[in-house]
């Protein structure tokens, strides 16, 4: 059996299934309707954005760029190791 609950205008038990309170004749359902737009406008909009970047990702000679960018530093991050060393060497 389900629970009765109480109308928002009028106070008395009515169905949790109701569009309308028989008594005095809110509507009830009004909120949900408006939540489901809402939720399917958000739910459109993640997609769209999904779709978008996936459209839109980096170029190929962006991510090359990327790749020549990260090689480099890796090299400059040896020759630095390179030069700490002979440089403790040295201070001996």
């Amino acid at each position: 059996m389900k629970t009765l609950i109480a109308c928002r205008t009028c106070g008395r038990e009515i169905s949790p299934n109701a569009e309308a309170c028989p008594h005095c004749g809110e509507k009830l359902k009004s909120n949900q309707t408006a939540t489901g737009l809402l939720a399917a406008i958000i739910i459109g909009l993640i997609i769209g954005l999904v779709v978008y970047f996936a459209i839109t990702g980096p170029s190929n000679s962006e991510v090359k760029m990327n790749k020549t960018l990260l090689e480099e530093q890796r090299e400059l991050g040896r020759k630095v190791g390179e030069w700490n060393e002979l440089a403790k060497r040295a201070g001996r």
